[in-house]
């Protein structure tokens, strides 16, 4: 057990939070971890919120990572009331991507739109398409600062303009439009170096489209086989999650955490006393580092539910899913406190 009063760095409930940006190979996935806890309680001797979901995680760390490297993302479960209690946790897993081209080495399919999209649209605002990003104009100038005469282009696009080849009697240029959602604006440009004009023709504004969110409800499709390296997402297999294995058991085994497939709960055999954490049941999050252009930009929320029953052994029978298993039953109620 963990002591709560002890100098630890730890966060505590439902607003724990962890989000990072992974960039490998001009890839950007966007890999956001949120903890929010469902907390039930079978018996008026546990007040709502003395149980809640608690966490480690390096935020600087997070931020650095990249697709392959191990995030951590340490769970355990917390008694700040003053009972004793029995504790069980389950996930929900849930990935944002975006729709790509179903290539062998998939790239995220741009869909070009004529007219620009309402904020509305955007899944910045909860729609359903991003603008394709330009990240970088740091290295280009504004059509207009080199002299440009633009034409064709709609209101609220920024042309920029980068010098590609010179000499002294040539010059050729590049061309970036953005619009002002900051996305990715195509066309056919016409540059006149010499007259100094750019005429753009069948303008588009360039979108990726977001794909069916899939989820992945723990108590509703059980998935994990042993410990160690495996809790794959039942939809992506390039997420896994990662158990502290010391702390797990292939049968219920005291004060060892027990998964039941038969409800996709995991099960602390043992009591958390008041004002301490139980053993740690999970370690980390990776995003296999194979992960290629198709995970550009995902989100991926895990949801870490809680429920708290009083630690007596008459209690047990308000998880049904715990007494249909013969040993895990007969193992809380060896632990139990009467």
């Amino acid at each position: 057990m963990k002591n709560l009063r002890k100098n630890k760095k730890f966060v505590t409930g439902a607003s724990a939070a962890l989000t990072l940006l992974m960039l490998a190979a001009g890839t950007f996935a966007w890999f956001s971890a949120q903890d929010s806890v469902d907390n039930e309680f079978k018996t008026s001797g546990i007040p709502d919120g003395s149980v809640k979901v608690w966490e480690i995680f390096d935020e600087e760390e997070a931020e650095k990572a990249t697709p392959g490297t191990k995030v951590q993302k340490d769970v355990g479960v917390s008694n700040l009331g003053e009972s004793d209690v029995f504790v069980r946790a389950s996930f929900e897993e849930m990935v944002h991507k975006f729709k790509n081209d179903g290539a062998a080495q998939p790239n995220l399919t741009v869909f070009k739109e004529a007219a620009k999209k309402a904020d509305a649209d955007l899944f910045a605002n909860g729609g359903t398409f991003m603008p394709v990003p330009v990240t970088d104009t740091t290295s280009w100038t504004t059509a207009a600062a080199e002299g440009f005469t633009v034409t064709g282009a709609p209101a609220g696009v920024t042309v920029y303009v980068k010098e590609i080849a010179a000499s002294a009697t040539l010059s050729e240029y590049a061309v970036l439009a953005v619009s002002d959602q900051n996305g990715k604006v195509s066309a056919d440009w016409t540059i006149d170096s010499t007259a100094k004009t750019i005429t753009a023709a069948n303008v588009t504004y360039d979108y990726y489209e977001k794909d069916t969110v899939k989820t992945f409800n723990w108590t509703a499709g059980p998935l994990f086989v042993g410990t160690g390296d495996i809790g794959r997402f039942e939809s992506d297999n390039l997420i896994t999650l990662q158990y502290h294995d010391a702390n797990i058991a292939a049968t219920p085994t005291a004060d060892k955490w027990y998964y039941n497939a038969a409800d996709g709960w995991f099960y602390y055999v043992g009591i958390v006393p008041s004002g301490t954490v139980s053993p740690l049941l999970m370690t980390s999050v990776t995003l296999d580092k194979s992960a290629g252009n198709s995970y550009m930009y995902m989100d991926y929320t895990l949801q870490v539910k809680t429920e708290a029953l009083q630690g007596t052994a008459e209690a047990i029978e308000a998880w049904p899913g715990a007494t249909a298993n013969a040993a895990l039953k007969a193992a809380l109620e060896a632990a139990a406190t009467n």
